[in-house]
Parts: C-alpha cells; structure tokens; sequence
C-alpha cells in the first residue's frame, strides 16, 4: 500500500508481466475493471498489491511488444482523453470508496492522505481537461465532456464532487466581485 501510495500512476508490477496468483486471489478482487482503458494493469495490480503484498523475482520471464493495434500505441491516438484523463479519474474514484481497497486508504490516512480530496482533485483536473478540448479546434475528439458525463452516470459521487467544486469556484467568483465592488474597483 505504501509502494501504490508513492506512485499512484505507477504500475507495481511492471510490464511485461507474468503472475502467478491463487485461486482465491482472483475471488476475492475480480477481474480487470471494465471501466479502466489504459491503466488497467495498474489498477489491478494496484487491489491486489494492497490487498494481498506481491513479491518478485529479478528473472526475466515475460518480453514485451508494441504494434499498431496495441493498446499502447493507441494512447497516443486522438481519443486518448478516455483512455488516460478518465481512466485516471475511475482508479481515483476506486481507491476513494471501493473496499477493495481499505488498506489503502488505512495507511493513507496513517500518512496523512485524503483519498477523497485526491479523487477530487482528480475529477476537477478531468473536468478542466474536458473543457480545454472540447474547445480545441484542433483536438480531434469533440466529445470530452459528453465522455465525462457518461462516466458521471456510472460513478455518482464523480458527479457530486464536480457540482461541489463548481458552487464553491461560482461562489468564489461571487466573493471576488462583492469585494471588487466593496473596494469601489470597478469588475
């Protein structure tokens, strides 16, 4: 957990990967989350890692290739923004409030983490990025926020988090303008 807590991007494993997992592993955590594109080794390496430990080997038991229609070459394809920004936003969200990951969260705390503001900050990153390019005209995917909104529908607390964060940025603004008004500066 404090491996997965220094790094949460990182893969703990590593590619290539070849495991060797019991039975009751794959019982107790599932299989790869649906919703993770990209990062979806990291993520299951991640619950088990946190959950289980891992231990290695320093043998070379597994190779590794990249070709066009790889999952890795299409990161780097227009459509990345759900591959990457949103597949960020559904670990956060999973290491946040998923059980799968308890000790996770227990040892962040103990180090003085909020998982529920790094989701947060996570999700108004997400938001950010949507808004940036859907506006692009260069970007080729239009569709950011209608893909961030789909998401929303699966994971409602994404949802409350980005209406909280937009009422307190509104109510911010609020603020500044009552105080520019105060000072007789003019907005």
């Amino acid at each position: 957990a404090k491996q997965v807590l220094n790094d949460l991007q990182r893969n703990i494993v590593g590619e290539p990967v070849a495991v060797l997992l019991r039975r009751d592993v794959f019982d107790a955590v599932g299989a790869f989350h649906p919703d993770v594109a990209v990062f979806c080794d990291m993520e299951y390496w991640a619950r088990v890692g946190t959950r289980f430990g891992a231990a290695n080997t320093s043998e070379t038991v597994a190779d590794f290739r990249v070709h066009g229609a790889s999952t890795t070459a299409r990161t780097t394809s227009a459509d990345n923004f759900r591959m990457i920004v949103l597949d960020h936003v559904v670990v956060q969200h999973d290491m946040a409030f998923d059980p799968a990951y308890a000790t996770l969260r227990q040892v962040a705390a103990e180090s003085g983490i909020d998982m529920i503001d790094r989701f947060a900050a996570t999700a108004v990153w997400a938001r950010g990025q949507a808004m940036r390019l859907a506006s692009d005209p260069n970007h080729a995917n239009r569709k950011p926020l209608e893909d961030l909104e789909r998401l929303q529908a699966r994971l409602p607390r994404l949802h409350n988090v980005l209406v909280q964060a937009q009422r307190r940025h509104e109510f911010g603004q609020l603020v500044g303008r009552v105080k520019r008004t105060l000072l007789g500066k003019a907005s």
